[in-house]
């Protein structure tokens, strides 16, 4: 388990804390396969992992996760959707746009085959993300979205843990 907090992310040391800490442990004692789960802003930390490094990782489990300030969400909406969506020029600071191009590349640019990260996503349907969490849903195959009734909450994120849980066998492969 990471214990992050702003700090890391906004040095963005949380990356490297991730994979010295975790990941190059975890396969150091043998994991084959690696998954990060997040809520929240954990959530965006698993998220932008994964777009820095997903070859180290098998999938990511996302419940509620922030992806991003208001405008960015604003102007993928605006747009028509991730897939309509162009990033432009991505500047290697700006993590919240190097996630959405990620998501655009890994889900959307390669429509003839699964991605090798497998990406889920969970959220409460009054969520204060929600309409994010919906535009990353849109992009996943139906059996990777839990969209629950609930809000930004932990009584929300158990329900959703327990569901996930639940059908994680019939779904993994």
């Amino acid at each position: 388990a990471v214990d992050a907090h702003f700090g890391y992310y906004a040095t963005r040391v949380i990356f490297d804390r991730m994979t010295d800490d975790i990941i190059e442990s975890a396969h150091a004692t043998g994991y084959k396969e690696i998954w990060l789960v997040g809520i929240s802003l954990g959530g965006f930390g698993a998220a932008a992992y994964a777009a820095r490094h997903g070859s180290r990782l098998t999938g990511i489990v996302l419940f509620a996760p922030y992806l991003g300030d208001k405008s960015l969400i604003m102007e993928i909406a605006n747009a028509g959707g991730v897939r309509k969506w162009e990033p432009g020029h991505v500047a290697q600071t700006d993590v919240q746009r190097t996630l959405w191009a990620w998501f655009k590349q890994h889900l959307c640019d390669t429509p003839d085959r699964d991605p090798p990260l497998a990406v889920y996503i969970g959220y409460g349907e009054s969520d204060a993300f929600a309409r994010a969490n919906g535009m990353l849903a849109d992009l996943l195959p139906p059996d990777r979205v839990f969209a629950i009734p609930g809000r930004h909450n932990w009584r929300t994120w158990k329900r959703l843990w327990r569901l996930f849980l639940t059908h994680w066998p019939e779904r993994h492969d």
